[in-house]
């Protein structure tokens, strides 16, 4: 095994085991949504979405070992990463789905994307002023987080797609696909922690 090989497996292996519970908090996700107050559609979608990663990533984590560089190869290894990537890809087109439709509603729904300033009605007082304006930047705040997690699912997509054969891409824009949505996950990472 070269340097590069032995770097390649432990780094994969290493991620996939920081990984390996992460399908039960998925459910969990699901449960969340279900019991949730919100609309229909945040709970066809937000279930459907987590149910979707859980499995995902609960048959990643059964190919730990036989995904590893031939250590203990299986004949069923390959077939569970393609149906593991299967249920990831289901679950994007649920997100993206979700996010179209949230960007539409707040479009419809919100007052600064309906082109009238406020709700407050004309400000005439300073009080009001910045209230207006606390509106306008939520809504732009808002607005730009759904496009943006909107964007990295769909480059995210050609990763499952890629795998699964359903996408015919090369492996050099699964690679660019892959890179730009780390850089859009790692901007809202940090604004959550900001």
């Amino acid at each position: 095994m070269s340097a590069k090989q032995f770097i390649r497996f432990t780094t994969d292996a290493g991620r996939r085991y920081f990984r390996f519970f992460r399908f039960l908090d998925c459910f969990q996700k699901a449960q969340e949504c279900f019991d949730s107050e919100g609309g229909w559609s945040d709970i066809v979608f937000g279930v459907g979405k987590w149910s979707f990663l859980g499995l995902y990533m609960g048959l990643e984590s059964l190919t730990i070992v036989p995904g590893c560089n031939g250590i203990y190869p299986t004949s069923w290894a390959e077939t569970f990463m393609v149906e593991a990537n299967k249920f990831w890809f289901y679950s994007l087109v649920l997100s993206v789905v979700s996010g179209l439709l949230r960007i539409f509603w707040l479009s419809r729904t919100h007052p600064v994307f309906r082109g009238i300033s406020t709700t407050l009605g004309t400000p005439s007082k300073e009080y009001e002023q910045e209230e207006a304006e606390k509106l306008r930047l939520e809504a732009r705040l808002k607005g730009r987080t759904l496009k943006r997690r909107l964007v990295t699912d769909l480059f995210d997509l050609f990763i499952p797609g890629h795998v699964t054969g359903w996408m015919r891409t090369g492996t050099v824009w699964v690679g660019i696909a892959s890179m730009v949505s780390t850089t859009l996950s790692s901007i809202d990472v940090w604004d959550r922690v900001r």
